[in-house]
């Protein structure tokens, strides 16, 4: 019988989102191609349109509210059919609600504080973006028992150093200023990380369960 507390037991149950490395694989692949947009957006010879901003933005919002959808749909092509299904719980609504306004606050005075810098020292805001980024990725790496999430926290913090080093480079100074540089870095890690995660856990459970059942 399990002795396992039942933070422990929730930290499991977070783990199983990422253990089989989808949705790093995901989401890195969807850093890679944001990225991809902030250097078009930002080319030194070519201008701005309201419509690049507009393809920008609804891809920004995609990547945001689709990643879980498709990791989700490729879990119940390749990992639930080896592992088992794994129902979250769902916390009620009025802390859902509670959850998603503090985070919204929480975004808005990052933000308000990044602007704030910015405003006054270009370098300040890099190192809020930079903590940010990296504080994330530790969070997480905490909160699922996630050990590569701590590495991630590293990468995030040498680009941010890179970054200040090539802020001013007359031709991607415009993409590294929007944070290019920190989502084409997390973006290879995240992408190759998830797939040797994926690569393992595939070694590990080659066949579905049907398949191996007598």
């Amino acid at each position: 019988m399990s002795h396992l507390s039942a933070a422990q037991w929730q930290r499991r149950v977070r783990h199983y989102w990422i253990e089989d490395g989808l949705a790093e694989t995901v989401l890195g692949l969807g850093f890679l191609g944001l990225t991809l947009l902030l250097g078009w957006n930002s080319r030194p010879h070519g201008a701005s349109t309201p419509l690049r901003g507009l393809i920008q933005t609804a891809f920004i919002l995609a990547l945001g509210l689709g990643t879980r959808w498709v990791v989700q749909r490729l879990k119940w092509r390749i990992t639930y059919p080896r592992t088992g299904y794994l129902a979250y719980p769902r916390q009620p609504w009025r802390r859902r609600l509670l959850r998603i306004l503090v985070a919204a606050g929480a975004l808005a005075g990052s933000a308000f504080l990044a602007l704030s810098l910015w405003v006054d020292q270009t370098h300040a805001y890099l190192t809020v973006m930079t903590l940010s980024m990296a504080g994330l990725y530790l969070g997480a790496a905490w909160s699922q028992a996630w050990p590569r999430g701590a590495g991630y926290a590293l990468v995030a913090l040498l680009s941010g150093w890179a970054a200040g080093v090539w802020w001013a480079h007359p031709t991607w100074g415009a993409l590294i200023r929007q944070g290019g540089l920190h989502f084409a870095a997390l973006g290879v890690a995240q992408t190759l990380g998830g797939l040797w995660a994926l690569r393992r856990y595939l070694r590990r459970h080659p066949h579905p369960i049907e398949e191996v059942t007598p």
